[in-house]
């Protein structure tokens, strides 16, 4: 069968479960195709909108901005969304405990402030998945206490996972194209600070640390 005989609502299901990306330059390759999938790029321009950055600070004091938190549970229950992120800002004014007050782990009070108990469960086997990509190399070994201590970091590890799509701290110019998708191409930038390398690290891979004494967002 030639691929202009197959059903228009094949195409269509294939087309659903592409990335945002491969969806545009599909969608770009004929005006049925385009035609066939307004419909999606729409949508996906929704969710560029709605979550191409997440902007981690906070001006309240304590902390009160639980946004990767809050991010990291809507990507949980639908991964598709990680897709649209494009920009992961985590300012030095950032939540780095669920304990708004609390910048480093000898801050923390007793006891400490956790996600419910659905999300734990949740971390348990996203953690399982990345042992499984990327082997137990020791770097997930205060993964648990650092949950239980309402850490960021493990978070921004997960947050990581689920954004396959963000710039990596690079600036990404988008294509031309891409205004079908979020609007006029401009630069995009994730804004990390640089890998921490304390000796209280709970992993072995670069991380963002917010438990170390030259306090978060400081570069070492």
């Amino acid at each position: 069968m030639a691929f202009g005989e197959i059903p228009p609502e094949l195409i269509l299901s294939v087309a659903e479960i592409l990335d945002p990306f491969s969806c545009l330059d599909f969608a770009l390759t004929c005006k049925a195709h385009w035609k066939l999938c307004e419909s999606l790029i729409a949508e996906h321009k929704r969710l560029f909108a709605e979550n191409r950055t997440i902007d981690a600070g906070d001006s309240a004091w304590p902390a009160e901005n639980h946004i990767l938190w809050n991010k990291l549970k809507e990507f949980l229950a639908n991964p598709r969304i990680g897709e649209h992120v494009r920009e992961i800002s985590l300012p030095g004014s950032r939540a780095v405990y669920l304990q708004g007050d609390a910048s480093h782990s000898h801050q923390l009070t007793e006891p400490y402030v956790q996600p419910p108990q659905e999300d734990l469960d949740r971390y348990g086997v996203v953690k399982r998945e990345l042992e499984e990509l990327y082997g137990d190399g020791g770097w997930t070994l205060l993964w648990d206490e650092r949950i239980s201590q309402g850490s960021s970091e493990p978070i921004i590890v997960m947050l990581g996972h689920y954004t396959p799509f963000f710039s990596q701290g690079v600036p990404v110019h988008g294509r031309r194209d891409e205004r079908h998708l979020y609007g006029t191409p401009v630069p995009h930038r994730v804004s990390l600070p640089r890998p921490c390398s304390c000796a209280q690290t709970a992993f072995s891979a670069p991380h963002y640390c917010g438990s170390c004494t030259l306090g978060h967002g400081n570069v070492v």
